[in-house]
């Protein structure tokens, strides 16, 4: 997993990749808004963007500690979840939970 910098990062904030046999690469944008401040569609868009630049990323990933803005869920329910996934505050401690930490 690798952590891009704070500015001139191309709209994504953590790649993370699994090599071998079924190679992924995710490209997530992480949104830290305040309660009430929501993702907007625009926001996605930009991200769709940035998915359909890197070639060899797999799939697109937003994570906001806030929510997404009425309409966004319906205009890309075809692109999830194997393309793009949108995850808001209230499920990412739960997904977090879910993740299995590897074995030292």
């Amino acid at each position: 997993m690798t952590l891009t910098p704070r500015s001139n990062d191309g709209g994504k904030d953590v790649i993370a990749e699994k090599s071998g046999f079924g190679a992924i690469r995710i490209l997530d944008q992480c949104k830290a808004f305040s309660q009430g401040h929501k993702v907007s569609a625009n926001d996605v868009r930009a991200m769709a963007g940035t998915l359909m630049l890197n070639t060899n990323a797999s799939k697109a990933v937003i994570s906001t500690t806030s929510v997404f803005a009425p309409g966004v869920w319906t205009e890309w329910e075809s692109y999830m979840p194997f393309r793009l996934e949108l995850r808001e505050g209230k499920d990412i401690f739960e997904w977090l939970s879910s993740v299995e930490r590897p074995q030292c």
